[in-house]
């Protein structure tokens, strides 16, 4: 594949993602963010981001992708609570 054709095919990608993925994407990196900082933030902003990633998953029909994210948001919740 060539570097133009590459390009064109990301840039393509990039093109169709809605706003509600680029949400997630951003509450997600934040929760990195606020993980490395070693901050309280990370789990509300990592919920957000995985709340979102499971209704993004259901209607895609991805219920695999679905079950992992309600992982990640019930041990968000129990990491906030303790």
């Amino acid at each position: 594949m060539a570097a133009a054709d590459f390009f064109d095919l990301f840039l393509q990608n990039v093109l169709q993602t809605t706003l509600l993925e680029i949400i997630a994407v951003i509450f997600g990196l934040l929760s990195v963010w606020y993980s490395m900082k070693v901050n309280i933030l990370v789990y509300p902003t990592g919920i957000v981001s995985v709340i979102i990633y499971v209704y993004i998953c259901f209607f895609a029909g991805l219920y695999a992708d679905m079950g992992i994210n309600f992982v990640y948001f019930i041990m968000s919740v129990y990491g906030w609570y303790n």
